[in-house]
């Protein structure tokens, strides 16, 4: 969470919000929360 309210605050949306996931050793990749992070960033 605190990597999808950083990017919603600096505005890097769903790319930084994984580029801050993978920069912390978190692969989200084809899982649901790369989903549920690119539909919140979309609704």
């Amino acid at each position: 969470m605190a990597a999808i309210i950083e990017s919603e605050t600096d505005g890097s949306g769903v790319r930084g919000s994984l580029a801050k996931l993978t920069q912390a050793d978190f692969d989200v990749t084809g899982t649901p929360y790369e989903r549920f992070i690119e539909e919140y960033f979309t609704h």
